[in-house]
């Protein structure tokens, strides 16, 4: 099935995330945060709409008072090389790890851990173990 984005974007903004079209997520960053919500709310009625044949269900998005360091979770791709240690998301071509020192979209506090693990699994992942899939997650707002 194929949503129909008709809500057609009357400005563009300028993507905070420094990985914005190469990362596997945040597709619509470089939208105004108001019409990201109205094109997510419009696709999301297009599926109601098709499974269940009533889009009344569906009440309007809220919008999160925050638009940037709101998520308590990330998960993270980790991979020792030679060089040290790769950590990151999935890239759009899904294939690899695509690097990151922050995440635009992540809480402060998980921002803070990615460089203590990178340095904690230099010290404690060993060659015969050389992926690992890390999720970090915080209570705090």
């Amino acid at each position: 099935m194929a949503l129909k984005k008709s809500v057609a974007p009357l400005e563009k903004a300028l993507p905070r995330c420094p990985y914005f079209g190469e990362c596997g997520g945040c597709d619509y960053q470089d939208l105004p945060y108001a019409q990201e919500l109205r094109l997510k709310e419009e696709m999301l009625r297009q599926l109601v709409q098709e499974h269940i044949d009533s889009a009344d269900l569906l009440r309007p998005i809220i919008p999160s008072p925050l638009e940037y360091n709101y998520r308590q979770r990330i998960d993270l791709k980790l991979q020792r090389t030679r060089g040290g240690v790769l950590i990151g998301f999935t890239p759009k071509t899904g294939l690899g790890i695509l690097p990151i020192d922050e995440c635009a979209i992540a809480l402060p506090a998980i921002n803070q851990r990615i460089a203590a693990i990178k340095t904690e699994a230099l010290e404690k992942i060993t060659e015969k173990h050389r992926q690992a899939n890390i999720t970090i997650r915080t209570g705090a707002g």
